[in-house]
């Protein structure tokens, strides 16, 4: 009998003292929305800290919409992030013209 109380402080002991060093990772996510209709694209971030910017862009030759989201992703790369999805997807406003929304879900653990 006691050596089965010993294995039983033991074994309580191993699962305290390894359960010590478990701690859970946090996530940290940023959602990139863009909405382009026309010549104007509107760019929106939020981060989880529920920061939340929004602008708008006209875009030319020179500043075509994919370089405007691509300015914004790399600059969350750069802070340690990864791309986790994206989609898009466009819909017809007969002769108003076409609007396409796109998403970009990036994430990092802390």
């Amino acid at each position: 009998m006691k050596n089965v109380k010993l294995i039983l402080v033991a074994v309580v002991a191993m699962l305290f003292f390894g359960m010590g060093n478990v701690s859970a990772q946090e996530k940290s996510t940023v959602i990139i929305t863009t909405v382009t209709s026309g010549r104007e694209i509107t760019l929106q971030v939020v981060d989880d800290q529920d920061n939340t910017t929004s602008q708008m862009f006209k875009f030319s030759k020179e500043k075509p919409e994919q370089a405007i989201l691509k300015i914004e992703m790399d600059k969350w790369i750069k802070k340690g992030y990864e791309i986790k999805q994206s989609y898009g997807y466009a819909s017809s406003l007969g002769t108003a013209g076409n609007i396409r929304y796109e998403t970009i879900i990036l994430s990092k653990d802390e």
